[in-house]
């Protein structure tokens, strides 16, 4: 197991891991529980992170990570399918399922 992404919230803990599932990549959550604690104990400690389940995967898990960094930007994306509104980095419809075209 090795540590890959400290996260800013448990959203991108999740959003991050299935990106990496979709690549094939097992990843899981740690300390994803602990922000109800901040206050409590130091605020660096209740940051989620992402880990691997397999060491010899990083360096393409890190890849991931980093075209999925540089691919998130602020705003939405029209459903031409169901007409909702869904994050600029999702690559479905968060409603319906549908895919965007990128």
């Amino acid at each position: 197991m090795r540590r890959l992404y400290v996260a800013a919230n448990n959203v991108e803990t999740i959003l991050l891991i299935e990106v990496l599932k979709s690549k094939g990549i097992p990843a899981f959550a740690l300390k994803d529980v602990l922000q109800g604690a901040l206050g409590e104990i130091p605020f660096i400690e209740t940051w989620p992170e992402v880990w691997l389940e397999q060491d010899s995967q990083y360096e393409i898990a890190k890849k991931v990570v980093d075209d999925w960094q540089s691919t998130k930007t602020s705003g939405s994306i029209f459903c031409d399918a169901c007409s909702e509104h869904s994050p600029s980095e999702f690559e479905l419809c968060w409603n319906c399922g549908a895919a965007f075209d990128t």
